[in-house]
């Protein structure tokens, strides 16, 4: 796999092992394939009806010739619309997950190969079928070298 593939693995796994009601089928990293299907069936097998998906990462160059690069690393807390009144599955976990995710540090790197959050964004996203979804999309960066 790529150094960027295991940056996200390695977030996932970190989540899946903390505190959080997440649990390893709850979170996506996948970018090939039927996405909303993959999304559907997390949703749906979740116990809480959220599920998280880490998204394509971007970077950009700190340096002229060189392989350093600030890489932003989006993740997206995704629910169903909630029938209960006043039940908000992605706001109450969002400010745990971020909280969790600042500052986290990747294994065996130096102090600079940490994730910093960078900011959000609320959405309302429909699937391909037509589901509506409710979403927070928060931004972490990282400094990465290949």
């Amino acid at each position: 796999m790529s150094k960027l593939y295991d940056l996200r693995e390695e977030i996932a796994s970190a989540i899946a092992a903390s505190e959080m009601p997440f649990e390893q089928d709850d979170i996506i990293i996948k970018r090939v394939g039927d996405l909303w299907n993959n999304i559907a069936s997390a949703i749906h097998a979740s116990k809480f009806g959220v599920v998280l998906h880490i998204g394509v990462a971007r970077g950009v160059s700190t340096e002229d010739n060189g392989l350093e690069m600030n890489v932003t690393v989006p993740i997206t807390l995704i629910s169903l619309p909630q029938l209960t009144e006043g039940s908000h599955p992605e706001e109450d976990l969002w400010e745990e997950l971020v909280t969790f995710l600042h500052d986290f540090r990747f294994s065996g790197r130096s102090y600079q190969n940490r994730l910093r959050f960078q900011s959000f964004e609320d959405l309302e996203i429909e699937a391909d079928d037509g589901t509506p979804y409710h979403g927070r999309q928060t931004e972490f960066l990282t400094y990465f070298s290949l």
